[in-house]
């Protein structure tokens, strides 16, 4: 079993040279690195046809490789591994194509099964169909099961192999994203903007210690700072949540607020200094680097 862990799936086509023997040993590489082979055929045929001049000593593999890190450069890390690896074992290859799989998961919501035989009936206002909504929301009618999926396959979900219960069961959200299944960013996408807004709101706060005690040109400048750094803080929330940019804006807002706390030390507590906030700011971009180049690194 493969216990590497990998973030990105690159499938990348490599055309092997030299005839059986050096066809065997290339196999044998992918195998070691743990990149499975999806296909292998005959050059001028296979997933890329004639687009690979036929040629008898030639084959072609397909394969997947599986890296560390951000899907930016990933192809070319990919390219780069296998290449190296082919180099070492003395193999004539060539990568000829690398394509990165995207596969951005699904973020449905976590639903609840509930008991409705309690709910009134015929459905409708009243005191009776406000104390059932309370006790909802309090779990006093949650089951055992537990769903996750988008909202009427949650209920199937809920309901399957119940039998008659399944009249009486029903679902309550555990989180709000139901409420705009189509209006959620990817699962990716999403942690690279909160990770955006975090180093914008991080920056701005850091910029005030050097504000301090300026005067002239030097304040002028880190003023300036100041205003670019709260401009990106609050166009990088917006961006958040692109249907609802005024409440992403609201949540840069909080995340900037946070910071300068942070960098102020809160009530009764010790400002951070410009030496601190500087020895930060080069942690920070040193590890955010470090994973953007990870793809891109030879193994």
């Amino acid at each position: 079993m493969d216990k590497q862990r990998y973030d990105q799936r690159v499938r990348v086509f490599v055309e092997v040279r030299g005839g059986e023997a050096d066809w065997e040993l290339a196999g044998e590489r992918f195998a070691a690195h743990g990149w499975p082979v999806r296909e292998a055929a005959p050059a001028g045929e296979g997933p890329l046809g004639e687009a690979v001049e036929a040629r008898p000593d030639s084959r072609v593999y397909e394969i997947e490789v599986r890296l560390p890190g951000i899907a930016k450069g990933a192809d070319l890390g990919a390219a780069r591994r296998v290449a190296k690896a082919l180099r070492a074992a003395r193999v004539e290859g060539y990568v000829r194509r690398a394509d990165v799989l995207h596969r951005d998961r699904e973020m449905p919501s976590y639903w609840r099964a509930v008991d409705t035989r309690s709910r009134p009936r015929p459905a409708g206002g009243g005191p009776g169909r406000l104390l059932y909504r309370a006790g909802l929301a309090l779990g006093l009618a949650d089951g055992r099961t537990l769903v996750h999926a988008e909202g009427r396959q949650a209920l199937r979900l809920a309901r399957a192999g119940l039998g008659a219960e399944a009249l009486v069961t029903g679902v309550r959200p555990l989180d709000g994203r139901w409420r705009e299944p189509r209006g959620r960013l990817p699962e990716e996408l999403l942690e690279r903007r909160l990770w955006g807004l975090f180093l914008w709101a991080l920056a701005t706060a850091g910029a005030l210690p050097f504000l301090e005690g300026r005067t002239g040109w030097p304040r002028g400048f880190w003023l300036v700072m100041l205003g670019a750094g709260m401009f990106g803080t609050l166009r990088a929330g917006a961006h958040l949540l692109p249907r609802n940019p005024v409440g992403g804006g609201l949540t840069g807002a909080l995340m900037l607020a946070a910071c300068v706390l942070t960098v102020g030390g809160g009530p009764g507590g010790e400002p951070a200094s410009r030496a601190q906030v500087a020895l930060g700011s080069v942690v920070k971009c040193h590890a955010h680097i470090r994973s953007d180049a990870s793809v891109t690194a030879a193994s």
